[in-house]
């Protein structure tokens, strides 16, 4: 069955109760502290997944999000407000900015930005900002467990009823759009990365970490790969394979980013800040032996007890500007996820008076899991002899509310689409002692999660 069938199956059980819903609430909804802008709440009967609601070929901006801490999907159509971004200091500019919001109760702001400010948009980032955030339009969030859908609707001022009904219903043509034609040769989507161009980059950092010019550099490979599965069909499988990541999609100017992503760069809730560090990997056994072993051998690895001590004390570090009462163990745990395991610190804190989500973000990012140390060496190094933007891989993703609430992944285990291609991608810590054809399995482990979202896509690399 094709995707707009499935979608239009989908669609005959909510989408028809939506406008009605929506526009019977009009009436009685507050006004909120904006002149007359009203926050429309209501639910409506739904008990299959927010991700058979999704669309690669939507005509608006959307995002879809499932955190590994969370069992409420949401899905976001559409924009009320915007913040765009692609100067060097584009977080900080989206710090004013989202600060003069003034997002009324229960209202999130979606969004993610770039690894690099400093970097030129082209390739296949040219059509993106370095830095996009937005408050949908409309906004469906549901528990997995429950039947229903919470639903929230703001509408402009100047509207009425009629207004109102109209806009919705416009609103979910444009996001159930039909298929649009589609290239399956993209000019953006033409190179690959061969065995040999990465032993070259890993023997060059190899050789900058001997000289004592790095101690640590994360070098990153792409992937190219065919689309062969409805939006729907891999986020639903992500759901049921990786519930241990942050689950997210965005879409922005006819592109998709899809992440499976582990690692919160920051997150907090209440004042209270939370920051994970995972540095140091090994694959998943084939039998609970073998898994085992991996994990000792993981926990007592001079080579990735470096990396991820080198992590920890930048990241507690940085955050001394905009946290206290930092506190975290001094032996790393284990972080197990379906393919792949890595050591594992959790820094938590308290958010100094008048810092925020993104004050944290911006101390931050980018961090030594996906820069290196030293950090402006690292940069350099990725930047000279990487070959390729990482535009927002690398990058960070999440929301944030207008309590100061939030939360950014880093974006990894991730892909950049334009239907039907895609690009994946996956980076590995190289440190002394490294070698380029285990680091190369390394990176195979960390895309198999897009590679199986996608479909089993036809590979287009040379492995």
């Amino acid at each position: 069955m094709g995707e707009n069938a499935m979608l239009t199956s989908a669609q005959e059980t909510v989408w028809e109760h939506l406008v009605d819903a929506i526009a019977k609430a009009y009436t009685g909804a507050p006004l909120t502290n904006e002149p007359g802008v009203r926050c429309i709440y209501t639910t409506v009967k739904f008990s299959g997944y927010l991700a058979s609601l999704t669309n690669w070929h939507t005509l608006e901006p959307a995002v879809y999000s499932l955190p590994h801490n969370s069992e409420c999907e949401t899905l976001g159509i559409g924009v009320f407000k915007q913040i765009l971004e692609s100067n060097e200091d584009a977080l900080e500019r989206c710090r004013t900015r989202l600060s003069e919001l003034a997002l009324p109760r229960g209202v999130r702001c979606y969004g993610a930005f770039a690894f690099d400010f400093t970097e030129p948009s082209f390739g296949i980032w040219s059509a993106w900002p370095k830095a996009i955030w937005f408050v949908p339009k409309l906004t469906l969030r549901k528990r997995l467990d429950e039947d229903s859908l919470e639903v929230l609707y703001i509408a402009s001022p100047g509207t009425d009823e009629r207004d109102v009904r109209a806009d919705v219903a416009d609103l979910l043509d444009a996001h159930a759009a039909a298929s649009g034609q589609a290239s399956a040769d993209h000019p953006l989507f033409a190179e690959a990365e061969d065995r040999a161009t990465w032993s070259d980059k890993v023997g060059r950092a190899l050789r900058e970490i001997a000289a004592g010019k790095l101690r640590k550099v994360v070098l990153a490979r792409r992937a190219f790969a065919s689309v062969n599965r409805s939006l729907s069909e891999a986020l639903q499988q992500l759901m049921g394979t990786y519930r241990d990541s942050h689950i997210f999609a965005m879409h922005w100017q006819d592109r998709w980013m899809l992440a499976a992503s582990p690692e919160e760069l920051v997150r907090v809730q209440a004042g209270t800040l939370s920051v994970d560090c995972l540095a140091g990997s090994a694959r998943r056994g084939r039998d609970p032996e073998e898994d085992q072993n991996l994990r000792l051998q993981l926990q007592t690895s001079a080579k990735n007890r470096a990396e991820h001590e080198a992590v920890v004390h930048s990241v507690t570090n940085r955050l001394e500007s905009v946290a206290e009462q930092l506190t975290w163990p001094q032996e790393p745990g284990i972080r197990q996820l379906t393919n792949v395991q890595h050591l594992y610190t959790k820094v938590e804190g308290r958010l100094r008076e008048g810092c925020s989500l993104l004050d944290a973000a911006i101390c931050l990012h980018p961090t030594p899991a996906v820069a290196g140390v030293p950090d402006a060496a690292a940069i350099s190094f990725i930047k000279a002899h990487e070959g390729w933007p990482r535009g927002f891989y690398t990058g960070g993703f999440g929301w944030m509310d207008g309590d100061g609430n939030g939360q950014i992944n880093v974006s990894l285990r991730s892909a950049f689409i334009h239907y039907p291609n895609a690009c994946m991608f996956a980076g590995c810590g190289i440190v002394a002692g490294s070698d380029a054809s285990t680091e190369w399995e390394e990176s195979e482990w960390k895309l198999a999660p897009m590679r199986t979202a996608l479909g089993d896509c036809r590979e287009e690399d040379a492995t």
